[in-house]
């Protein structure tokens, strides 16, 4: 099923009281930057996916709003795989082995690969985040690019935690130097209570809504 995504355009009604004179794209892009900060310093955005693979190259395996912050775990057929730096495998390393597959490994942004290489299943538990960026659009172009993937979030961060990326926007905005809506000492307020809801919700997410005991497991991701 796939996740519920919520525009950033959203948010705008919680930031623009409290900054009224910023642009609407300024505003978008320091609640891009909010959420993306948020969402890597809490770890908040888990997301489960399998793929078959069938052929010796990268799969792409995030959603295309979103970006891999870090893989949590990834298991080929059941076995547990080590994460390894793509520039370790050898020459030719991408063709077919009869070797079971050790390594998890990343030849570019948001794709992964199994080496030695095999054509079976994948499951991979990742942390993302929002995109940082969008492929660029103007004021002039506004109003048609809200829908672009870069300027969604999953609907969570807006249900559970609008207040805290909010706050981390306006943080961003009023210390735009040279602006009418310039005001380094309330940014430093939004500063404190960003802060503040990250290190309170990432005690939270590590516990999750079930509020399942914590314990120390190993992680070689």
């Amino acid at each position: 099923m796939a996740m519920q995504t919520r525009a950033l355009a959203d948010f705008l009604p919680l930031l623009v009281p409290n900054a009224p004179a910023v642009p609407a794209p300024v505003a978008e892009q320091a609640l891009r930057l909010a959420a993306v900060e948020f969402c890597e310093r809490t770890r908040c955005w888990r997301h489960i996916t399998e793929r078959t693979l069938r052929r010796a190259e990268s799969c792409i395996v995030a959603p295309e709003y979103a970006a891999i912050f870090e893989i949590e775990s990834a298991t080929f057929d059941g076995v547990l795989l080590e994460a390894t730096q793509f520039s370790d495998f050898a020459q030719g390393s991408a063709e077919t082995s009869p070797a079971a597959p050790r390594y998890v490994t990343q030849a570019g942004p948001d794709t992964v690969t199994v080496y030695p290489f095999q054509e079976g299943q994948l499951i991979l538990s990742l942390f993302l985040k929002p995109r940082s960026g969008t492929d660029g659009y103007t004021p002039s172009n506004y109003d048609d690019d809200i829908a672009e993937p870069g300027n969604q979030v999953p609907d969570f961060l807006f249900v559970q935690h609008a207040e805290a990326i909010v706050a981390g926007a306006l943080e961003r905005v009023l210390n735009i130097p040279g602006q009418t809506y310039t005001n380094p000492a309330r940014a430093a307020e939004y500063k404190m209570m960003f802060d503040r809801a990250v290190n309170g919700h990432f005690a939270r997410n590590l516990r999750g809504q079930h509020r399942a005991a914590t314990r120390v497991r190993p992680n070689h991701f």
